[in-house]
């Protein structure tokens, strides 16, 4: 039997050119066998090569011209045969642990993907409802705040008007009377001493609602002590 080319022999075994040679390449680089010879830039595959190529691969009948009459592979000699079942069994050896192994890296990565997956998912769902709370709130503080500014500005305007109504009145009785104080009048309380822990609506707001847990009457509170304070501070330019 001639040598063959490295194509024509895979045409022979019916196996891709390219996987031969990477088949070949790592005989030479895991083991430092090395099959064929080149001529004119171009690998040829002596009979023995070409048989134990197969037998590597586990191919026992290519072509009648390669065994007797039925085209059976004759075995070869004890000792060859036992080296190359031993780098065969080491090869399907060492490519089942590389299987392995990615299988145990790929199923860690799937699960905490998925675990990953999960987790975003509830967190957006829970930032999802918590905005929606937000902002539903935040309408009804400004319904809220709509329809209590009206009313506060009529009631201030009331009660300054009766305030001035009530001071006139008191100041004719006296004038009536000829009524003369003996001590001045106290002075009220300002604001910063009724209320001295007030650091602002933002302070307010938040340290109330936490104390209490009902954001709606701290926005309130808060705003009406705000507002209490700029008017006291306007009064008192």
């Amino acid at each position: 039997m001639s040598s063959k080319t490295l194509k024509e022999f895979a045409q022979e075994i019916k196996l891709d050119k390219k996987k031969l040679e990477d088949k070949l390449r790592y005989q030479k680089k895991v083991y430092g066998r090395e099959f064929g010879t080149i001529s004119a830039g171009i690998k040829y595959l002596s009979e023995e090569e070409q048989i134990a190529i197969c037998q590597l691969l586990n191919i026992p009948i290519i072509n009648k011209s390669f065994g007797d009459e039925f085209g059976t592979i004759p075995p070869p000699k004890s000792e060859e045969n036992i080296a190359i079942l031993q780098e065969r069994n080491q090869e399907l050896k060492n490519q089942l642990s590389d299987i392995k192994s990615d299988k145990i890296y790929l199923q860690k990565q799937l699960s905490s993907e998925v675990t990953a997956s999960s987790e975003l998912r509830i967190l957006l769902q829970q930032a999802l409802k918590q905005t929606e709370k937000l902002q539903s709130e935040l309408t009804e503080l400004r319904t809220e705040n709509s329809k209590l500014n009206a009313p506060k500005k009529t009631e201030i305007e009331a009660v300054n008007g009766y305030s001035v109504t009530t001071e006139k009145r008191n100041s004719d009785v006296a004038k009536e009377k000829n009524y003369n104080f003996v001590d001045p009048p106290k002075k009220p309380f300002s604001f910063d001493e009724l209320h001295p822990d007030f650091n602002g609506f933002l302070s307010e707001f938040l340290k109330y609602g936490q104390q209490t847990g009902n954001w709606k009457i701290s926005y309130r509170r808060a705003r009406r002590l705000a507002r209490a304070k700029r008017e006291e501070q306007k009064n008192n330019l």
